[in-house]
This record gives structure tokens, C-alpha cells and sequence, in this order.
């Protein structure tokens, strides 16, 4: 049975060192552990359990976008993955191709800085799991002629707009949670160990 094991303390506190104690015992006992880190902890994580373990031998190390990347990769998920210009890029194609619907950013919506604004927007919903038919649905409860339901109308055309050119063709950043959620359970990491630690450097 799935169970999580959170270890909780201030800074150098001995959570790390914890985790690295815990690691060590599942390689003892011929267990596969994988640590999860951010991309530029990947290194420093490596150099500490090999001075930890002696190697390596047995536990993997890797940013969480990495081993999204190649779990993917072998469940058979092949789309190309898009980098961060890479969706800035998408979304100016998404704005110009909407622009003719949009009101209150119909004029700014090609101005430097537009693509980016919205890229934080639009992430920040695919965190918290809302799709565009979430959003419509929150806009349709809405005042139309407040300046709230313009502004998510419009937030709206450019973010079905990008998904639809993004559909079958690329997977985003932000789209790695819910792409591998997926993917998950038939996975075959029921009997590995997954630890996530330096989750304040993200």
C-alpha cells in the first residue's frame, strides 16, 4: 500500500541527512530509491549520496521534469517537449490568431512582455487543475458587463486557442503533472521508493 512520509523541520535541521539515512537502508536491502530534486540540485544531491553511500549504485537521482521526461518517454508518450520560448511563441500565435475577438487586451496583446504575462496566467491555472471549459464556466457566472468577465473572456479565446495548437503536438512544462498522472499506475514504480527533497529552490 502507497504511503507518504513528509519530514517536516527548519533549515539544517537534519531533514536531508533523514532522507539520505532512509535512501541508504533501501539500498541495504536491495530496494530501488529514487530522489527527486530541482534540475540545479541535481548535481550537489548526486556528489552528497555518493559521499553518503559510497555510490550510486541503486538510487537514482533526477530533476522531476527529467524523470517525467523519460516516464514518458517509455509509457509511450512522444511528444516533442516545449521549452519556455517555445510557449511564449505559441501564445503570440494565439493572441494574433483571436485578436479580432479580444476587448480589453485587443491592444496589447502583441506588445512585448503580452506572451509572458499570460504564460503566468495560464500556468498558474494548470497548477491549480483548471482546464478552459472550467474556465468558461466561471466566466459564464459572471457579470458581462463587469471588467472581470472581459478580462477572463479574454484570458479564455487565447488559452483554448494555445491548447488546441498544442493538443498532439507538444507537452509543456506545465503540463508534465497531469501528462504523468496518467501514466502513473501503470507505471512499474509500486515497488521503488520516491523521495523529494530542496523543494524550496524551485
Amino acid at each position: 500500500m502507497a504511503s507518504l512520509t513528509v519530514f517536516r523541520g527548519g533549515a539544517h535541521t537534519g531533514k536531508s541527512t533523514a532522507l539520505y539515512d532512509k535512501i541508504r537502508e533501501h539500498r541495504e536491502k536491495g530496494e530501488h530509491a529514487i530522489l527527486l530534486v530541482p534540475e540545479q540540485a541535481t548535481y550537489a544531491a548526486e556528489q552528497k549520496l555518493c559521499s553518503t553511500l559510497g555510490g550510486l549504485l541503486g538510487v537514482e537521482v533526477s530533476s522531476f521534469e527529467r524523470f517525467s521526461e523519460r516516464l514518458l518517454s517509455r509509457m509511450g508518450h512522444t511528444r516533442p517537449f516545449l521549452s519556455v520560448e517555445g510557449r511564449y511563441m505559441v501564445l503570440r500565435r494565439a493572441a494574433y490568431r483571436v485578436r479580432n475577438r479580444l476587448t480589453v487586451f485587443a491592444r496589447v496583446s502583441q506588445s512585448p512582455g503580452f506572451a509572458e504575462t499570460m504564460d503566468e496566467w495560464i500556468g498558474r491555472f494548470k497548477q491549480s487543475c483548471i482546464t478552459p471549459q472550467d474556465l468558461e464556466a466561471a466566466v459564464a457566472s459572471l457579470d458581462p458587463d463587469s471588467l472581470l468577465y472581459k478580462k477572463l473572456s479574454d484570458i479564455l479565446l487565447i488559452y483554448r486557442e494555445s491548447e488546441t495548437f498544442l493538443a498532439s503536438r507538444y507537452l509543456t512544462a506545465q503540463d508534465l503533472l497531469t501528462e504523468v498522472l496518467t501514466v502513473l499506475p501503470d507505471a512499474g514504480l509500486s515497488d521503488a521508493y520516491v523521495y523529494v527533497d530542496d523543494l524550496d529552490r524551485t
